[in-house]
């Protein structure tokens, strides 16, 4: 299953620190893989585990709450194909009908990726991790028809519109890190 890519809608706020957990408890993050993380706030949308020995052997996990940008239950309404129901208070509710439950959210979930897949690629574009790198992904393959010109004076002036919110990549690992989570720094800052 090397290569296989696992969607969890909202999974980034559960289903993910599931998979955290027992990769810590069970000692494989420290001896079997390589976890890379990308988060947004608390939530990791995309989660990419690669074997020590063989780097090239990889596993990801993608929240598709960054793809599709609704509950599941609206998602399933849209399609035609609606989410199932479950009383969750029910202290009578077994195993078989949990199940059922969540297969019909598998098979949900599915159906949509695979439709938001096929109308990326009908419109020329590439399938991503996030709604926002699969829409710039279209616009450059697609609509983007040359290179836009750019020197460094416009890029200085242009910069100074750009106030926080700078989010970016600059190594993907370290040893030991602190970890701080600010809830919307943008207004605080754009008053600066």
């Amino acid at each position: 299953n090397h290569g296989t890519t696992f969607f969890a809608h909202n999974g980034g706020k559960s289903d993910m620190h599931f998979i955290f957990d027992e990769l810590s408890r069970s000692g494989l993050a420290q001896h079997r893989f390589e976890v890379e993380a990308a988060f947004n706030g608390a939530s990791a949308f995309l989660v990419t585990l690669a074997e020590r020995d063989e780097p090239k052997k990889k596993f990801t996990f993608s929240d598709t709450l960054f793809l599709l940008k609704a509950r599941l239950k609206k998602i399933g309404e849209w399609l035609g194909y609606p989410k199932g129901e479950m009383d969750f208070n029910d202290e009578n509710v077994g195993f078989a009908e949990l199940r059922m439950y969540n297969e019909r959210d598998c098979e949900l979930l599915y159906k949509a990726v695979a439709q938001l897949e096929a109308e990326l690629f009908s419109m020329g574009g590439e399938f991503k991790a996030t709604l926002a790198s699969s829409a710039m992904a279209l616009f450059t393959t697609r609509y983007l028809k040359e290179v836009l010109p750019t020197d460094r004076a416009t890029n200085l002036y242009s910069r100074k519109a750009y106030y926080a919110s700078r989010v970016e990549v600059f190594t993907r690992q370290c040893e030991e890190a602190k970890y701080v989570d600010v809830n919307s720094s943008f207004p605080w800052s754009m008053k600066k």
